[in-house]
């Protein structure tokens, strides 16, 4: 009788410890984020963003079984919390991501053939974040000089640069076999033209920003050379023609041998969020390419311990089965 009993209490605590786990798992799911302090962020003032090792569905885990109706409802508001999580970082400020936890969720639903979906959610978030931006800027610096109107934008500019930056290497997989074999874009094409559409030609904003360069052009030293660099080599890069509205001030800061490559304001932004998903780009079979941004050959990065595995593209949408292998391998 007392084994019985014994017997009967501890399947109780297993039955409820397995329905602990699976109520805080979609709880997660439905709060979309869980934000946690680690030891690690103390100095930096940073958060990491807990992303769980599997998608809370009707389908339990069975990836391949949800519909795009089901990606909608309970694996997007996560993701847009975390790309939220991305945009909001400070320059220079650590994200405290699950580097490859993350990286692994976003490369498993475009194996199982949800990246349009991903891609087309993440265009939409952005057109509302960067309208949201030039609305706040005009707010927050209708009544701001010179100096300070510039200062500001080539913050903000930098803080939008180092967050696209990191969700590029993010969705470095989906870049690589959607988004430029078959759409001609990235992601940093994307966050450009949207910055590009909804702040910089915004009408209001447009005006007052070039009209408080124009004053800094004639008035030496009223605004930091370093932010009149910045700033004029990142306007010439997302659409030369911005120099046609204030040809000697663009000639004077933007060299015409790197007239196109990456500012040296912009260098080194989003370093270590960036290396972290690289590193776990190129341990599920990935690899650089000369095209990306700052890119590191396979071999610099053997050093800092990756072991590339063999990529699994299954059930992808823009493959047939009979070319897909059995297994993923996760």
């Amino acid at each position: 009788m007392l084994w019985f009993c014994l017997s009967f209490l501890y399947r109780l605590g297993i039955y409820h410890h397995q329905s602990a786990t699976r109520i805080q798992l979609t709880t997660i799911y439905q709060a979309h984020f869980l934000i946690m302090t680690h030891d690690m962020c103390a100095t930096t003032c940073c958060s990491s963003f807990v992303m769980p090792m599997s998608i809370a569905t009707p389908y339990g885990d069975a990836v391949e079984d949800m519909s795009d109706e089901d990606f909608q409802a309970f694996v997007w508001p996560t993701l847009e919390a975390l790309l939220h999580h991305i945009l909001s970082l400070e320059l220079g400020q650590r994200s405290g991501l699950q580097h490859m936890p993350i990286y692994r969720q976003i490369y498993t639903l475009v194996c199982n053939g949800f990246g349009e979906l991903l891609f087309d959610n993440l265009v939409e978030m952005l057109s509302n974040v960067t309208s949201g931006m030039g609305a706040t800027m005009m707010e927050q610096l209708a009544d701001a000089d010179a100096p300070t109107f510039i200062k500001a934008f080539v913050r903000q500019g930098k803080r939008f640069h180092q967050a696209g930056e990191i969700t590029a290497s993010l969705f470095r997989y989906l870049e690589s076999v959607l988004l430029v074999p078959q759409m001609n874009t990235s992601i940093q094409k994307e966050f450009k033209a949207m910055l590009v559409a909804n702040v910089i030609d915004r009408p209001d904003v447009h005006d007052k920003l070039f009209s408080h360069l124009a004053e800094a052009e004639k008035t030496a030293f009223l605004v930091s050379p370093d932010d009149l660099m910045c700033i004029c080599q990142n306007l010439y890069r997302m659409n030369p023609d911005y120099a046609e509205e204030l040809p000697g001030l663009f000639k004077r800061f933007v060299p015409v041998e790197s007239a196109f490559s990456t500012p040296k304001c912009l260098l080194g932004i989003g370093r270590p969020d960036i290396d972290a998903f690289d590193k776990a780009h190129l341990q599920l079979g990935g690899h650089m390419t000369d095209d990306d941004d700052d890119a590191r050959s396979t071999s610099s990065l053997t050093s800092m311990g990756v072991e590339p595995l063999v990529a699994c593209m299954k059930r992808q949408r823009f493959f047939s089965d009979s070319d897909m292998d059995d297994e993923c391998g996760f």
